[in-house]
């Protein structure tokens, strides 16, 4: 059986090797890059994640208020206690802006959640793929060392 890159010149060879290397290098140094944001994300993570636990506690609570006004006819109190239709309005929309300001506020926490977690998706994802691709690359370049080591061999022995 041959050589298996015995068609291939000396120095293509080399080439081929520093190439290689140049590979791992860079597969190397994206790996750190990826680590290091993938840090950060998890970090901004939990911290999304406390914040959308906080927000919900916060629309939860208000929710729970408004019900316990409604029930005991507290909120009605509040707005027939206008003296003009002006005055009724504008407690009408505070009431409103209260209940609603509050689940703008969690949705948006909640899309920030979920667009980081997707974020950190990606990154552990590319992450695992580059070791993979690492790995390949280690074993390519492991095979073009040994072809070049048995040529060198080869030329010693002659």
């Amino acid at each position: 059986m041959g050589e298996p890159f015995g068609y291939v010149s000396e120095e293509e060879l080399a080439a081929e090797i520093d190439r290689r290397r140049a590979d791992i290098e860079r597969t190397e140094r994206r790996i750190a890059d990826l680590s290091a944001l993938e840090l950060q994300l998890r970090t901004a993570f939990h911290e999304a994640q406390e914040e959308a636990k906080k927000r919900q506690q916060t629309v939860v609570q208000r929710t729970r208020l408004f019900y316990r006004l409604s029930k005991s006819g507290g909120s009605l109190r509040y707005l027939l206690g206008s003296t003009s239709a002006t005055q009724f309005l504008k407690r009408l929309a505070l009431l409103r802006h209260l209940l609603k300001s509050s689940l703008e506020s969690q949705r948006q926490s909640n899309l920030r959640y979920t667009k980081i977690s997707t974020q950190l998706s990606e990154v552990t994802d590319e992450k695992e793929n580059s070791r993979k691709i690492l790995s390949e690359l280690h074993g390519v370049l492991a095979e073009l060392q040994g072809a070049q080591a048995r040529r060198e061999e080869e030329t010693l022995r002659r």
